[in-house]
């Protein structure tokens, strides 16, 4: 992933810092064949090799025609001339702009459009296309939406980040060469030398603040992913099982009333007609055994009239049977799908219903003639 680039080039480039403070050793060729990748434990980390071109920053052969050493693509602006100025660690900050852009083009087509560019083109030819890549902060932006993916948002803010330390320097900002009166030309790319340890300061800042972001970004996507999965296995653990007799529905939403209201007496004196107009059944006099025979005896019938061809009675045809063969049992019955789920929850000790009047169902069935 990006983080992972980030990463791996951090380290890199810390190895850089650190082996031109001690040892005073420029590197001179940040590529993309010099950069490894090496994986300790579950960590990934970054290595910098290769310092064939290697130079002692205070040499002599680095302060004056140093020449133009490193992989082409990759190499700086001043390294490309062959500017008759000291290299310093500014020119390998610069590569590493160079090696980004390779690593985030947005589809091997653009990475080898970029390729040919500077293929059919000299030292000084690439050298003036990376002046104007880098001139502007908006010459950048017209550059990254043609050649990078922009959906590699770490790597893109890196080497914005890292273009406005190296190129937008107050004291020598962009690219283009500046004439001045007394027909003297000032060329930005050498006046870095002058500002090179307060550029350097800045990129290592640059990347650093980068890379903390991005170890916070991907510890927290690794993080979110993990609560992810445990949710996922904790919702599997308590899937309830398929049971003919379960539900998420409690005994109050059934009967489709407060529990306060089970104490008010006008709940009992409801007709069979006022529950046959009721969106949920009451099912407070029925016990678990009698509904688990009305569901067995509803498929039992569901099963019978499949077997036949017949069509299936509507919701209040099944209502209307159900009242006719159940007069032994609560007038209240009403119909039981036998695809829903029903919870049985006891009542409380405490509540004491009284019993239901009798009703005569034989004026009921006048409701159902047709």
């Amino acid at each position: 992933t990006e983080h992972d680039v980030v990463a791996v080039l951090a380290d890199a480039m810390h190895s850089h810092t650190e082996i031109l403070r001690h040892a005073h050793i420029l590197h001179r060729d940040i590529s993309l064949n010099n950069i490894m990748a090496v994986r300790i434990g579950n960590e990934l980390r970054g290595m910098l090799i290769d310092f064939d071109h290697g130079v002692d920053i205070d040499a002599v052969r680095n302060q004056k025609l140093p020449g133009n050493v490193g992989t082409g693509p990759f190499m700086s602006i001043a390294n490309l001339e062959g500017l008759d100025v000291p290299r310093t660690a500014v020119d390998d900050w610069e590569s590493l702009i160079c090696l980004l852009f390779c690593l985030a083009a947005k589809s091997s087509e653009a990475r080898d459009e970029m390729g040919h560019i500077f293929a059919h083109v000299n030292a000084h030819g690439a050298a003036d296309v990376k002046r104007e890549m880098f001139q502007t902060t908006a010459a950048l932006d017209s550059v990254i939406a043609r050649f990078l993916n922009p959906s590699y948002l770490v790597l893109i803010r890196l080497i914005r980040e890292l273009h406005t330390a190296i190129f937008m320097h107050a004291r020598c900002q962009g690219t283009a060469q500046i004439s001045l009166r007394s027909n003297r030309q000032v060329d930005p790319v050498q006046r870095r030398v002058q500002y090179a340890e307060e550029i350097h300061a800045r990129c290592q800042s640059a990347l650093a603040k980068v890379a903390a972001d991005s170890r916070s970004m991907s510890t927290l996507s690794d993080h979110m992913a993990s609560i992810s999965h445990q949710c996922c296995d904790l919702r599997r653990a308590r899937a309830p099982l398929s049971q003919p007799c379960e539900s998420t529905e409690s005994l109050s939403t059934l009967l489709d009333v407060a529990p306060e209201s089970l104490h008010s007496p006008h709940l009992c004196s409801r007709s069979t007609s006022d529950t046959l107009t009721d969106s949920r059944p009451d099912l407070r006099h029925l016990t678990k055994a009698q509904l688990m025979q009305l569901l067995e005896d509803e498929e039992l019938a569901m099963r019978k009239r499949k077997a036949k061809g017949e069509q299936a009675d509507s919701p209040r045809t099944k209502r209307r049977k159900m009242i006719h063969s159940a007069e032994h049992c609560d007038p209240h019955i009403v119909q039981l799908s036998s695809t829903r789920a029903l919870s049985f929850v006891d009542l409380p000790a405490s509540v004491h219903l009284p019993p239901v009047p009798p009703v005569d169902l034989a004026n009921k069935r006048k409701r159902f003639s047709p």
